[in-house]
């Protein structure tokens, strides 16, 4: 490894971290601060990785020594809003993803800006409130139309209900991106694969997210989770407990924010309707207390949270 070479230090802490070897990711971000590599990036890195371990002390120490540097609060408001999100605290992260775009547009960066009004979009499309998502991901593109925001505009308008809109965005996204294995092989299909969900396709929808597979395990992760929906749709109790299970094994991901991504904080749910399609009521049950655990502090009323409480009320 290059001693004076940044990304060489971010990469080995990746790995580190993507082995669950958190320790030693830290002592590689330590090292790269001692010899004054990197600038601020390894203290939100650290901060980061203080999430993942539960340890709010390191975590406040980090990002105060962030504050007064512009692109790292906004780095810092944006992971917040996705970790009050995370945790079922919607009205919280609608205040902090709205605070995040603000910042964006004061630093002239329309793409961050966008970013975050789809983040939460997305988000309030995947917690049920479709109307909200709809709004959303149209005032997103209305700032910017970058390939990232119109994929997440369109996934957005797929959840909710929007299959037109969604079709529509994903198919100019894939002309404008005709070489991007990663538009033709996962996002499109993702897309589609929700349309067919919503019309009540399910097989159809599996057999598009076969070209994901060799995809989606890391970024793209939310495609599994969109593959074990469509299994649980389709009465596969197996096979959706076995998507769900290995987007949990990716919470480690952390260059992905996979600690604070909303998504994330779901798979528990899928796990528990998985167990309950097998007929597994006791791991339903424990799935199901897994994920109110999560969600101990959300907001009672988010539309996705008072289904599974009416679930879990049916399996006693």
């Amino acid at each position: 490894m290059d001693p004076d070479n940044y990304v060489a230090y971010d990469n080995l802490a990746e790995a580190y971290t993507g082995l669950n070897r958190l320790e030693e990711a830290k002592a590689i971000l330590n090292s790269a601060l001692q010899r004054k590599i990197g600038g601020l990036f390894p203290h939100f890195y650290l901060s980061l990785i203080a999430v993942a371990q539960g340890d709010r002390a390191t975590q406040e120490r980090e990002d105060a020594l962030l504050k007064g540097d512009a692109q790292r609060e906004l780095n810092l408001a944006s992971r917040d809003a996705s970790l009050a999100a995370y945790r079922g605290q919607l009205k919280q992260a609608r205040e902090l993803f709205m605070r995040a775009s603000q910042m964006a547009l004061g630093l002239d960066l329309k793409e961050s800006a966008a970013a975050a009004i789809a983040d939460e979009a997305v988000t309030e499309a995947d917690f049920g409130y479709r109307a909200e998502a709809a709004r959303g991901a149209t005032a997103a593109l209305a700032v910017s139309r970058t390939a990232d925001v119109v994929y997440s505009a369109a996934r957005t308008l797929a959840l909710a209900g929007e299959a037109n809109e969604a079709e529509t965005l994903i198919v100019e996204l894939g002309k404008r991106r005709p070489k991007d294995v990663g538009v033709h092989s996962v996002e499109v299909p993702e897309v589609k694969a929700i349309n067919e969900i919503n019309r009540g396709n399910p097989t159809k929808a599996i057999e598009l997210l076969e070209t994901a597979t060799p995809y989606d395990g890391g970024f793209w992760f939310g495609v599994r989770y969109t593959r074990g929906k469509a299994y649980l749709r389709a009465g596969n109790g197996d096979k959706a407990a076995e998507e769900f299970q290995k987007v949990l094994a990716l919470r480690n991901w952390l260059w992905a924010l996979s600690y604070t991504s909303p998504r994330m904080s779901l798979p528990e749910l899928g796990l528990a309707r998985a167990y309950a399609l097998q007929g597994d009521k006791a791991k339903s049950r424990m799935a199901y207390q897994d994920f109110f655990a999560l969600w101990k502090d959300a907001d009672p009323d988010i539309p996705v949270l008072k289904e599974a409480k009416a679930e879990y009320a049916k399996l006693k």
